[in-house]
């Protein structure tokens, strides 16, 4: 269930800053779906974030995840997403009419808050075992929003670029893991599913 729960919220909020910029330039039938479809894709990745992270209350505090009034991260996420909010409702509601210039702004907002959400992530999967140096935190958030920038791609026009350089960045992903958490992964064989 918790590969669903992150599938769905990686393509949903990957498509937000994916699928307007690929709809930055005239496609009036495109921007007309994605204007119905950006606020509910919003929140199915809320809602399934949402559920994973409660599945890991745990994880959550020891990340200090758990207060938004004390987490910096949580407080990113909540102001990128009402940002982005705001930005789908005004796709809602503007559609095909909306200048050429506000689609890329909508996607800058989708990418601030992906890369917001990305690291507040990574801080969970560092809450659940050994977190690392710093860098390699930061370094495993931006594998980790390029991942959910490729998987944005599956419901974006165009030719998915993303998806190979996320893939060849997964072995990255691997290396700037902890040693300890890079260990039980090659002992168990896990390192496969890369």
């Amino acid at each position: 269930m918790d590969g669903i729960l992150l599938a769905v919220a990686l393509i949903a909020w990957g498509a937000q800053a994916v699928v307007p910029w690929r709809l930055r330039r005239e496609n009036k039938e495109g921007r007309r779906r994605w204007g119905y479809a950006a606020l509910p894709f919003l929140l199915a990745g809320t809602l399934a974030a949402l559920f994973y992270v409660q599945a890991r209350p745990d994880a959550a505090i020891a990340a200090g995840l758990a207060s938004w009034k004390a987490a910096i991260p949580v407080r990113l996420v909540a102001l990128f997403l009402a940002a982005l909010l705001a930005a789908d409702l005004v796709l809602a509601f503007g559609r095909s009419r909306l200048e050429n210039r506000g689609w890329p702004l909508a996607a800058a907002f989708g990418l601030a808050f992906l890369a917001a959400a990305a690291f507040a992530g990574e801080l969970l999967r560092a809450g659940e075992g050994p977190q690392g140096a710093p860098r390699l935190l930061l370094a495993a958030a931006a594998c980790r929003l390029l991942l959910a920038l490729a998987a944005g791609e599956a419901v974006a026009p165009g030719r998915p670029l993303l998806a190979l350089a996320a893939g060849l960045l997964l072995p990255v992903y691997f290396l700037v893991l902890p040693p300890e958490l890079r260990r039980l992964l090659a002992a168990g064989g896990h390192w496969l599913t890369l």
